[in-house]
């Protein structure tokens, strides 16, 4: 039994393809390519509408009605607008005398298409916010956290709007972080006077390593 085929809108022109291949699934709601969403997304807000259509059947051969293009142009502007959102200050004002704390590390998770990918997370908060309780494990009042599943200069720039938006200055920053080599070399790339510190367990974790390797003796490793 023959599968239902479907007609796809490529960069190319039109295609037929089968309904059981990947490319056939929608994107973002649209039987369109991403390349050629994107295309469309960028003529659309370069003119209006009515226009960007005929621009696009010009250069791509394409026919794409006024409708498409106001649907995928207004996703993505939609989409961006979200993304912006993220990157704005949700902590009250840094005091002068308060430092900014970032803190950035990656962790691998497995998706269904592409595998195994690495997520980016970032966590901005004040040293005003760190509460210190007498005798117990100390606590953050408030934080403001991004995530990004992708490529490490796309998460930096980010990053780099986050603190930017704070209007603090460099000697106000503090970077934790494991010490991967991407991150250090961002912190000082961007932010060369800032103060970067290991975090305990990985600064732990590599002086447990000396130690056994300097101290065959356990007692006198363990003082």
């Amino acid at each position: 039994m023959t599968s239902v085929k479907k007609t796809l809108l490529t960069a190319m022109g039109k295609i037929t393809i089968n309904c059981t291949h990947s490319f056939s699934q929608k994107v973002n709601g649209v039987q369109m390519s991403s390349l050629v969403q994107d295309l469309v997304a960028y003529a659309g807000q370069l003119n209006v509408y009515g226009k960007s259509n005929d621009i696009l059947e010009r250069f791509l051969g394409i026919g794409i009605s006024t409708m498409q293009v106001n649907k995928v142009t207004d996703y993505y502007g939609s989409s961006c607008a979200k993304e912006e959102a993220l990157l704005q200050v949700s902590l009250k004002p840094v005091k002068p005398k308060e430092v900014l704390y970032i803190e950035a590390d990656g962790s691998m998770l497995f998706t269904r298409d592409n595998g195994w990918k690495e997520v980016k997370v970032g966590r901005l908060f004040k040293s005003g916010d760190c509460i210190d309780p007498n005798g117990k494990q100390s606590c953050i009042r408030h934080s403001q956290y991004y995530g990004h599943l992708g490529d490490s200069k796309t998460f930096m720039s980010k990053m780099d709007t986050m603190i930017d938006n704070y209007q603090v200055r460099s000697q106000q920053l503090v970077f934790i972080s494991d010490g991967a080599p991407w991150i250090r070399n961002w912190v000082e790339d961007s932010f060369p006077q800032a103060i970067a510190i290991l975090d305990y367990y990985h600064a732990l974790g590599h002086l447990c390593q000396f130690a056994t390797k300097v101290f065959p003796d356990k007692a006198e490793r363990d003082k």
